[in-house]
């Protein structure tokens, strides 16, 4: 609940924020400096090697002049009993860990050891732009004003490639800088974790963890591509042999409420897997929160079990780990694929590490991959692990008639399945035309197999 106001609060501050006070369009407004007397931050440090959290406290503290620049003191105290010593001298007040100075919304840090500089933080990036902070490549997602700790600041939308694609989002706010504050692209790349835990000036907390986890909700719920919608189909092709060769289609139709949440109806069209058989049953209801996409159903047909599986969960960062389907397959995010276009639309695909022997079926480490929108790509909706995967696949996944993804048919189950011709002609099927169920449709769909005339086409 504490969780919920605070991101109600930074909604509603955004609001406020655009609507009297637009960033910098009143003379009034001043820039929110970094570097001052007073400033504080708290961090938990989980080191691997050790399997242990250090609270670490950094401050800023007195003026120097270095390389012709004038910086404050940045020192930092730590109940790490061998913390290095000899890397950073320890002082009456703690160890000095360098001095910060800041210019036109750059933020930049001088090493202890041998004055080196290093960006940590450009406020000036707009939406959209790209920069080099500490050597790393980041983009700006996203910029917008809040009212926090106490006065309108800019929050940035910062993504951060680790590796082979992968990336992780974090908010950068003006004059606190982001979760991990004096490392703020190491998150994902070193063997450990920083957690925020708060910053205050003079003494008092203005800033909290829970703060920042409510900007990172913001930040990953606009971001991310919508999973339950009315209107959407997933097409798949049971593959083996050909008297059991067969396409069948699940959907998105109405709304209803389930165990008290509010849901979208999945049907099922042929769906062989649901007891007793009907051409088009009822399978449950879709909600989806914060990237967890939810199945409510009543799997032993009495009105008071009522069961919500964790079908998909994309809110993970990589290197987390966490289980689905009420704890059936334990997964580990390894990396995010950013760029993948199907029909004009960029997805997000989640490589995740499948520990098959934990779960009991005793394949070893297996990979899967989950597309944001769309799930995965295996033999059915509720395969989120391929456990039957050589027996079908996903061919195609439409919104309101539009193709969101696309995989053809091999050639062998083409001629299995009788689909003798290809088209992208609407034209040539625009006489009486039905889906592979029988039933009469008006309009064709992309990527939807259709039959006239006794033939079978795919419209492209």
């Amino acid at each position: 609940m504490r969780h919920l106001f605070t991101f109600l609060f930074l909604t509603l501050g955004l609001q406020i924020a655009e609507a009297q006070e637009p960033y910098r369009s009143f003379e009034s407004y001043a820039s929110i400096p970094f570097v001052s007397e007073g400033k504080s931050w708290d961090i938990h440090r989980w080191v691997y090697e050790n399997s242990f959290y250090y609270n670490d406290h950094y401050f800023l503290s007195g003026d120097t002049l270095l390389n012709d620049k004038k910086c404050m003191k940045l020192y930092m105290t730590t109940d790490q009993e061998n913390f290095p010593s000899a890397i950073y001298p320890q002082h009456e007040v703690g160890f000095y860990r360098g001095a910060l100075y800041e210019e036109d919304g750059k933020v930049y840090m001088v090493s202890s050891s041998n004055n080196s500089v290093a960006l940590l933080y450009d406020i000036s990036l707009v939406a959209g732009s790209e920069g080099k902070v500490n050597g790393t490549t980041v983009k700006v997602q996203s910029v917008d004003t809040l009212f926090l700790a106490g006065c309108y600041r800019k929050v940035m939308i910062v993504r951060t490639w680790v590796s082979n694609g992968s990336y992780f989002d974090e908010p950068w706010v003006e004059g606190i800088g982001g979760p991990n504050p004096f490392n703020p692209v190491s998150q994902g790349k070193t063997g450990g974790r920083v957690d925020f835990v708060g910053y205050a000036e003079n003494g008092q907390t203005l800033f909290s963890s829970e703060d920042f986890e409510a900007l990172q909700a913001l930040a990953k719920e606009g971001e991310r591509v919508k999973f339950v919608e009315e209107g959407k189909v997933w097409t798949y092709l049971r593959t083996g042999p050909p008297a059991y060769m067969h396409f069948f289609s699940l959907f998105i139709q109405g709304d209803t409420i389930l165990d008290g949440k509010e849901c979208k109806k999945l049907y099922g069209d042929h769906y062989d897997y649901h007891v007793p058989y009907e051409p088009i049953c009822f399978l449950g209801g879709l909600y989806e929160e914060e990237g967890k996409v939810y199945l409510v159903d009543n799997v032993y047909n009495t009105t008071d079990q009522w069961f919500h599986q964790l079908l998909y969960d994309f809110s993970h960062q990589v290197g987390d780990t966490f289980t689905v389907d009420n704890d059936r397959y334990h997964l580990k995010l390894v990396e995010i694929r950013e760029g993948e276009v199907h029909h004009g639309q960029d997805y997000k695909v989640h490589v995740l590490q499948w520990d098959s022997d934990r779960d009991g079926w005793h394949w070893g480490y297996k990979y899967v991959t989950w597309i944001e929108g769309i799930g995965s790509t295996y033999e059915d909706l509720f395969e989120v692990c391929p456990i039957m995967g050589k027996y079908g696949f996903l061919t195609s996944v439409t919104l309101n008639g539009d193709t969101l993804y696309y995989r053809d048919i091999p050639e062998v189950c083409k001629e299995m399945l009788g689909v003798k011709h290809v088209t992208t002609d609407e034209s040539q099927v625009t006489d009486k035309k039905y889906d592979v169920s029988g039933r009469q449709i008006k309009e064709a769909r992309k990527g939807q197999i259709i039959i006239r005339d006794g033939r079978k086409f795919i419209l492209r």
